[in-house]
Formats: structure tokens, sequence, C-alpha cells
């Protein structure tokens, strides 16, 4: 981020993150680590969904992006 702000001269700029959620005790831990066998089930499913969030942020804008994507997941292969 700090190289993006460098370069575009600002920090005003829209921002896409995509979170993990809170539930885990070392969250650098859990990022760094490998996927395990059940969530690489569901990677697709996750790829798919947050191309479909970029997608809608490109062609329909960021409020229809955060109002249709930003909710707390809690099956991530739910569809939306």
């Amino acid at each position: 981020i700090n190289s993006i702000i460098y370069h575009l001269e600002t920090e005003v700029f829209t921002r896409l993150k995509m979170g993990i959620g809170n539930e885990f005790e070392d969250s650098v831990k859990f990022v760094l680590s490998k996927f395990k066998r059940e969530e690489r089930k569901q990677l697709n499913r996750i790829m798919e969904n947050a191309f479909e969030a970029v997608t809608v942020w490109l062609t329909k804008g960021i409020d229809n992006a955060m109002n249709r994507f930003n909710r707390n997941v809690i099956n991530p292969t739910e569809k939306n």
C-alpha cells in the first residue's frame, strides 16, 4: 500500500479489502500457512466470488459492490 500511495502521490483511492475473519489466535501464522484440504475444496468458489465482486465494482460502481458483497461470510461457498 505504501508503494501505491508513493506512486499515486495520494492516499485517496478506492481500496478493495478481502478479509479472513477474526477468529484466529495468530492471524499471521494462519495467512502464511498452506491451505488445508477443506479450504482447498472451497477455493474455487471463493475465487469466483472475489472475481464477481471485482467485476461488479468495475461495472456497477463501488457502492453497488459494497452493498452486495460486504457482509460477514459464515459459509464462503454460499451464493450471493
